[in-house]
């Protein structure tokens, strides 16, 4: 097994990885104590990285199966100060990191953040409604919520990219049938009030109905190619909107639309076949919101808590490159499996279809030595 960098040995290739020597635009998985995994990544990846996520454990007093979350709540904070201070050093002029905690250490972490980045930095604080529904069990106030906490890594206003807006309640904007204008979603052609007139499908099916458009505009339309029948050719027709055609919204800090956590787990219950296959995922959904709004194509991603490889497999469906840092065992139990199938294209789930994710890419497994035993 060469070694790649002092300490990092290579366990496995993946994809197109396999059978070619290493480069700097290699996805990485690397299973080992993550502050000496960066500190050996340091020399050759400082100031290239667009974004970092930083999933920590939330200090809960909890014990899970991979992994204990109970430290003293000074230790917890020093740990995390010492990490996120070398983590800023990996970001480019334009990057940016999101923390995301509970309400148990956000406001700690909040003040740790400015004294290492800078109040300046400090570009908003989102809150993700990780939960849809609560159960009337707490004695206090149900805590439905998390906290990710944005710095950009110069001060100022960030170049944070715009979201891309729904159509109708539909999703987001794709391209299935590769058409030359891009992206787009479709919106009903039916409209109360309308011209009422017959429309044929291409079945044969006939609609009589209330139509948005005259019948030369919709004419028109099917002549450019902008009308879409559903259910096989038999539904009333929809027309495609494209994405540039609809400006961008800029980012809220409320965001109740990009997943949950009964979301995720139903993921990793697809991925696994056990919905509580790790204690605090996070559904794909709201990794996915986070790259679009803070990277762009072939930027560089990174996750120093990678769990079961969530950031990876969004990173690699929407055509980012990554580096995965995870200590426990299920970098190679979870992480390992999960980010292969996504490669070999055998993981329909999650943003799969958003991105029209049909597989390919690569990566390679690395193991750093030091942090073997603690694994």
């Amino acid at each position: 097994m060469p070694e790649i960098s002092t300490g990092l040995t290579e366990v496995a290739a993946v994809g197109e990885e396999m059978g070619r020597p290493w480069h700097p635009d290699s996805n990485l998985l690397i299973q080992g104590e993550n502050l000496a995994v960066l500190r050996a990544l340091h020399p050759r990846y400082a100031g290239q990285v667009r974004l970092i996520y930083v999933d920590p454990p939330y200090n809960t007093g909890a014990r899970y199966p991979h992994y204990s979350d109970r430290m003293a709540p000074a230790d917890w904070l020093s740990q995390l100060e010492e990490r996120i201070a070398l983590l800023r050093e990996f970001l480019r002029p334009d990057g940016s990191l999101w923390l995301q905690l509970d309400d148990r250490q956000q406001a700690q972490a909040r003040l740790l953040l400015d004294r290492v980045f800078g109040p300046g930095c400090h570009a908003g604080t989102v809150v993700w409604r990780r939960r849809k529904s609560q159960a009337n069990l707490s004695r206090s106030i149900a805590m439905i919520h998390d906290y990710i906490l944005v710095y950009t890594r110069t001060p100022g206003r960030p170049a944070f990219n715009r979201i891309r807006p729904e159509v109708d309640g539909i999703g987001p904007f794709r391209n299935p049938d590769n058409d030359p204008r891009g992206p787009w979603a479709t919106a009903p052609c039916t409209n109360r009030g309308g011209q009422v007139y017959p429309i044929t499908t291409p079945t044969g099916r006939v609609h009589l109905d209330q139509w948005r458009f005259t019948p030369a505009t919709y004419q028109r339309l099917l002549a450019q190619g902008r009308i879409v029948f559903p259910r096989n050719g038999n539904g009333k027709p929809r027309y495609k909107i494209y994405a540039r055609e609809r400006p961008g919204v800029i980012p809220s800090s409320w965001w109740d639309d990009c997943g949950s956590t009964q979301e995720a787990r139903r993921e990793m219950a697809a991925l696994f076949g056990d919905r509580y296959a790790f204690a605090t995922p996070k559904p794909e959904a709201l990794l996915a919101r986070i790259l679009e709004i803070g990277t762009g194509p072939g930027d560089l991603v990174l996750d120093p808590f990678a769990g079961t490889g969530t950031t990876g497999a969004v990173a690699q469906k929407m055509g980012r490159r990554w580096l995965l840092i995870e200590q426990g065992d299920q970098a190679r139990t979870h992480a390992f499996p999960r980010l292969s199938r996504v490669v070999a294209g055998a993981d329909p789930g999650g943003v799969s279809g958003r991105y029209g994710w049909v597989g390919g890419g690569g990566f390679r497994f690395l193991r750093h030595l030091c942090g073997e035993g603690e694994a």
